[in-house]
């Protein structure tokens, strides 16, 4: 659509990376705000979320480049063109959760009681940095005859020119949205700590598995599976347990 946003001499300001910055940040002036109203040091809030997007960003990047290897076989320096797009975020899930556990449990604040808040404003992040995969053309769909496809014409996409696609980038944008209004409802009948969160990945990743299903940049690599569809379905079902053990 329109990856690049402006140029500063020779330097170019690409459209992803803006929308991502304004995701992240997004992201965490609501995780401040929902902290503050569970009695959390704003401070601390923030350390937690940059150190969880951090570890987040490097695992998503991460399983892309793992996924797409021959690619980054022929192109190794093109692994730190990040404004370029290349983020899987089923990747970054899972590496967000294990650096933030590692902080978190040096703050000595319940673990559970942290992700709750974080869940929410991470879906409403995703929402708005999907807007930025659009602009650029990554994480493209397949080509469809539907009345809202979309055509890609500049040269710089990422997605094929010229083609009516999927916008799988607004299903994924739209997806996040009604995960986070679910989510902010939730939180108002919360029985326990950990439950915002355990629906949050439930959610995340039955989107995940179902729109993987119209994108034409993920190939089969696990069976009929893409990468991450298969560990969005690991967890779909680990977080489905602890849904079932915690309301035994």
């Amino acid at each position: 659509m329109h990856p690049n946003l402006f140029n500063i001499g020779p330097f170019t300001i690409h459209t992803y990376g803006i929308f991502v910055c304004l995701g992240i940040f997004s992201g965490i002036f609501l995780s401040v705000i929902l902290g503050k109203k569970e009695g959390l040091n704003p401070d601390l809030i923030s350390s937690i979320c940059f150190f969880i997007v951090l570890s987040g960003i490097i695992g998503a990047r991460i399983l892309y480049i793992l996924a797409n290897m021959s690619y980054y076989l022929e192109r190794p320096l093109e692994v730190f063109a990040l404004w370029k797009g290349g983020l899987i975020f089923s990747g970054g899930i899972i590496s967000g959760c294990i650096g933030g556990f590692l902080y978190i449990r040096k703050t000595g604040i319940d673990l559970l009681k942290i992700a709750d808040i974080l869940s929410p404003s991470a879906s409403f992040g995703q929402a708005i940095g999907r807007i930025g995969c659009f602009m650029a053309g990554c994480c493209y769909g397949k080509k469809t005859d539907l009345p809202w496809a979309v055509v890609f014409t500049d040269k710089n996409s990422l997605a094929p020119k010229g083609i009516p696609l999927h916008p799988t980038q607004l299903y994924h944008s739209l997806a996040c949205l009604i995960i986070f209004a679910i989510l902010m409802l939730m939180r108002k009948r919360k029985k326990y700590d950990g439950q915002i969160f355990f629906w949050y990945l439930i959610l995340h990743s039955t989107q995940r598995l179902l729109i993987e299903r119209f994108r034409a940049d993920c190939l089969p690599a696990i069976g009929q599976m893409s990468v991450t569809q298969f560990i969005s379905l690991i967890i779909l079902i680990s977080a489905g347990v602890a849904v079932i053990w915690k309301n035994r």
